[in-house]
């Protein structure tokens, strides 16, 4: 709830808003920000007033989350090449490579199409539980590149 008010005061609703709403969900709950804090961003009337938020951080928390809104914008500039369903902000580099392999493979007219439709279910049913799982990303990244040059795409 809070980070979609973040999000809804960002203008214009592009890649850079959406990764800068996953941001402050992601800091929030990797962080363990505390209620009175995640209830202060949430009642925000404007941007730009959150001052007052940050007295509820822990000096960690304050520094994790100016990072995280720092490297933002480099950030959205790589996810503004994804396409599709690969257009993921809460993805990994790994797991969004991951994504982009399978796709690759399921737009290749050298793959039969059931074996290309068999890869996008495949990314669907895994995909809500890939997330944080960076290492298993990059290792199935590297398996679906192996089988994208075997049937030569």
């Amino acid at each position: 709830m809070m980070a979609d008010h973040v999000f809804s005061l960002l203008e214009p609703k592009d890649t850079s808003a959406r990764l800068v709403r996953d941001t402050f969900e992601h800091r929030c709950d990797i962080d363990h920000w505390s209620e009175v804090a995640r209830s202060c961003v949430a009642e925000e009337p404007a941007l730009g007033s959150g001052a007052r938020c940050k007295e509820h951080l822990t000096g960690v928390q304050r520094e994790r989350i100016e990072a995280a809104l720092h490297t933002a914008p480099s950030r959205a500039g790589r996810l503004q090449a994804l396409t599709g369903p690969c257009d993921d902000l809460s993805l990994d580099d790994n797991c969004a490579a991951y994504c982009r392999a399978i796709y690759r493979l399921a737009t290749c007219e050298h793959v039969p199409e059931p074996t290309r439709e068999g890869l996008r279910r495949q990314w669907e049913a895994i995909r809500s539980q890939i997330s944080g799982f960076a290492a298993s990303c990059a290792s199935a990244a590297a398996g679906m590149q192996q089988i994208g040059q075997a049937y030569g795409c």
